[in-house]
């Protein structure tokens, strides 16, 4: 009797693990399932949202504004093989951008955050556009002809085009917060980012494009002055796709979920 007993134990135990062994398989396939159709279901909304009107030309803007191409490579060997500026004052410009970049920040948020964007986008482009013709007196030395220190010029041409750049980024930043609908903030968010990132590689590869182009190298920069032109006159192409861009401020809400299903 206690050798069948000792059997009878192990088998009852062997039919309650498989017991459980299909409830906990049947409880992970529900929780596996569930999260697919969680992600299925984003996807499906992060997909209605992106061909929706109000969104896809913005998007389309903020990529084509960020993929015009930029001759920072050449004018940095301009700065080192030609002007011959050293590490510390390369920093010293650095720390200047940067305290610069803040005061953009300051400027936007105490000035131009509740203007309206799309003439906002407007005139904050040209004007920069305007200042990022700067570096042709560098290049072309009128600064010296002008009787203006390298050193001094490259400083105030940094703070300058650094505050007009932060003015005129922000409002794409503010853009892309804005199209972000309820529900799908972060992975919305997240693909505006990677466009971004995306378009700043493709900027940086048509730069290198173009400077192969003109023949300028780390020891010639004849052509640099054309360079720097280009690429200036080239980030007034996306302005031709304002009229797509809502016209809310920089204080508005984000767009809402049936704006975005419209």
């Amino acid at each position: 009797d206690e050798q069948g007993v000792s059997q009878a134990v192990p088998a009852e135990a062997g039919i309650a693990k498989a017991g459980s062994d299909r409830a906990t398989g049947a409880e992970g396939g529900e929780v596996g399932g569930s999260a697919f159709d969680d992600i299925f279901g984003q996807l499906r909304q992060l997909w209605d949202v992106l061909r929706s009107p109000q969104v896809w030309p913005p998007v389309l803007f903020i990529a084509l504004w960020q993929s015009t191409p930029n001759a920072g490579s050449a004018l940095f060997y301009f700065s080192t093989n030609e002007l011959h500026f050293g590490p510390e004052f390369l920093g010293r410009a650095q720390l200047a951008a940067s305290l610069a970049s803040l005061a953009g920040i300051f400027l936007y948020n105490r000035v131009f955050a509740s203007v309206s964007l799309r003439g906002y986008l407007l005139w904050v482009n040209l004007a920069a556009v305007a200042i990022g013709f700067l570096p042709l007196l560098l290049v072309s030395r009128a600064n010296v002809w002008l009787g203006i220190p390298d050193q001094a010029f490259v400083l105030g041409g940094d703070v300058i085009q650094t505050v007009a750049g932060e003015l005129a980024h922000m409002p794409i930043l503010v853009l892309a917060a804005q199209l972000c609908p309820p529900g799908v903030e972060a992975t919305f968010f997240a693909l505006l980012m990677s466009v971004l990132n995306l378009s700043s590689l493709a900027s940086t590869l048509v730069g290198a494009w173009l400077t192969d182009l003109l023949h300028i190298t780390e020891t010639d920069f004849t052509n640099l002055p054309w360079l720097v032109a280009i690429c200036n006159i080239s980030s007034l192409l996306p302005l031709a796709l304002l009229g797509w861009v809502g016209d809310r401020s920089g204080s508005d809400s984000a767009v809402t979920a049936s704006d975005s299903d419209t």
